[in-house]
């Protein structure tokens, strides 16, 4: 076995070397190098402004054809919403980035006030549409959770004898994310086991909620206002105030 091995690495050297004599003196090996990808120029700023008001325009008709029905039936609906006013808010907050015509200021001021309106509408919907959801989720431990309040702004959650240790800690754990805070409830009350019954402030933040058509994003546990304010918010005169106090 060994024999035939050393016979067939012979041939190959020697091909190698009658390869290497065939080939003419000052041949150089050629190499092929990649063609570079050409390199897309960056967007100027006219053409980054476009944009955004192309996606501004947007925003009209997405205020015009807003279905609150999509939102409902589940805490987690809700928190879909949540992050649809969340999205705009950031986009709006953009407005200040670009050098805007009175006509583009306009438009701005316009989708501004739209959402703003909207906001105060959807939010107390919104609200107890979470406690419902908050309530079935839990339903299994009989903890009850409803909304009081002109604006449902207030968070009645009862933990009864049922509900055990393992209720408690579930209710807690869902009242200690951050969706109470965003959807902006002014304080939540307990009431535990054995009757005892506190308030208690809506964390993570320790911030007070603004007006529900305050138009704002949330980040790092804290309510943070944009930039761009509607130069007349869209509130009914009639009505109350939207802070819920």
């Amino acid at each position: 076995m060994l024999i035939p091995l050393l016979v067939l690495g012979a041939l190959f050297a020697l091909l190698g070397l009658i390869y290497r004599g065939a080939m003419p003196e000052g041949t150089k090996k050629v190499v092929v190098k990649p063609v570079p990808k050409p390199v897309k120029p960056a967007p100027s700023y006219e053409t980054l402004k476009g944009q955004y008001m192309q996606m501004l325009t947007g925003g009209v008709k997405t205020l015009e054809g807003f279905n609150p029905g999509k939102y409902r039936g589940s805490a987690a609906a809700v928190e879909k919403e949540l992050n649809v006013f969340q999205a705009w808010a950031i986009f709006l907050d953009e407005a200040d980035r670009y050098p805007l015509s009175v006509e583009e200021r306009a438009t701005v001021a316009k989708v501004a006030n739209g959402f703003s309106a909207l906001q105060r509408r959807e939010f107390p919907a919104m609200r107890a549409e979470w406690a419902r959801g908050l309530r079935a989720s839990l339903s299994r431990f009989k903890v009850i959770a409803s909304c009081s309040g002109d604006r449902s702004q207030f968070l009645h959650v009862i933990c009864p004898p049922q509900a055990g240790q393992e209720g408690m800690n579930r209710t807690a754990m869902e009242l200690q994310g951050e969706t109470a805070a965003r959807l902006r409830f002014a304080r939540i009350q307990f009431t535990f086991t054995d009757g005892f019954t506190v308030t208690a402030p809506v964390k993570p933040t320790k911030e007070a909620p603004p007006p529900d058509s305050k138009l704002i994003f949330w980040r790092e546990k804290s309510y943070e206002p944009i930039t761009w304010e509607p130069e007349s918010p869209a509130v009914d005169p009639t009505s109350k105030s939207d802070s819920g106090e």
